[in-house]
This record gives structure tokens, sequence and C-alpha cells, in this order.
């Protein structure tokens, strides 16, 4: 609030304070903490308002066997029995 004088006539004008007009920051969430882009920072104590921009999207999660499958004949030059005799190659007890 400030007082204007014109012509002998107090006017009171109401003004918003500095520190209520909008402004944007960007950033992210990351394991629950908003933080800000471009080096960005708010005193603390800030009172801020946060709107998502767009729903994060769900991520695909494998299972253990498919991320495993992945990997699954990448290796050359083993045995074709490897699964089956297994504890033979590692200790070498005798093949099933």
């Amino acid at each position: 609030m400030f007082r204007v004088w014109r012509g002998g006539v107090e006017r009171i004008i109401q003004q918003e304070p500095w520190y209520n007009s909008a402004m944007t920051y960007r950033g992210y969430v990351k394991q629950g903490v908003i933080l800000l882009r471009d080096g960005a920072s708010l005193k603390d104590g800030t009172e801020v308002r946060v709107e998502p921009l767009k729903p994060a999207k769900k991520r695909a999660t494998a299972s253990l066997g498919q991320k495993m499958l992945a990997h699954a004949g990448v290796v050359k030059g083993l045995p074709s029995d490897l699964a089956k005799n297994h504890d033979h190659y590692l200790y070498r007890r005798p093949r099933k």
C-alpha cells in the first residue's frame, strides 16, 4: 500500500507486495525432493504451489527371469549340456 498525492487529495492505492508476484521455476522430483533447474533457489520458509506438468511415466518392470533371459545365448563356446551338468563343470561331480 502506498499513498499518492494529486491535487491535494490523498488516495491510497493497494498494490500486491513484490514477494507475492508470480514467478515460475521449473524443476523435477528426485527421491521425493523437488529440485529446481538452472541453479534457482528459494529462501527457507518460502510458500510455494506445486503443479505437476505431466504425470510421471510408469516404468515397465521386468521380472528377474525376463532380465536374465536377455543374457541367454550370449556366451559362445560353452558345452551344450552345461545346464544339465553344471555341477560336473563347477565341482567335478559325476555327469547326469
